[in-house]
């Protein structure tokens, strides 16, 4: 994992609520879900598919979000990490023009967690 970014923000749901508006919204998008403990981990593309494809298949690039829900006196703390799913490669040089994908995914990523809980105020940590 080379590239990910974070964002921290407040939300007036209780943490089971919060768990459960964002897992459908990202379901809803056809990411993969996984429950945590505190949280949950959305997944999306395909290391394997990117390598062979590239940018032939845009939705292919992997990405991941893992989200820790903190309870909070009046609703709860979204702790939210995106991050790429890239393997190993033989050498640190990928498709041209990787980087500024993943990180439009990265910041797309954060932003619909936000949008799910109905938070627009923008702070990344």
């Amino acid at each position: 994992m080379k590239y990910s970014r974070n964002d921290e923000f407040p939300t007036p749901l209780s943490a089971a609520r919060a768990r459960e508006v964002l897992a459908d919204h990202f379901r809803e998008l056809r990411f993969r879900v996984k429950d945590l403990p505190n949280g949950l981990e959305v997944r999306a593309g395909s290391d394997f598919v990117f390598r062979f494809l590239g940018f032939l298949a845009p939705r292919s690039i992997p990405v991941g979000l893992t989200v820790q829900l903190e309870r909070r006196r009046g609703g709860t703390t979204v702790k939210a990490k995106a991050s790429d799913r890239l393997g190993r490669y033989l050498s640190d040089r990928k498709f041209s023009g990787t980087e500024v994908a993943l990180e439009g995914k990265l910041a797309a990523l954060l932003d619909e967690s936000r949008t799910a809980l109905g938070v627009d105020e923008r702070r990344s940590a």
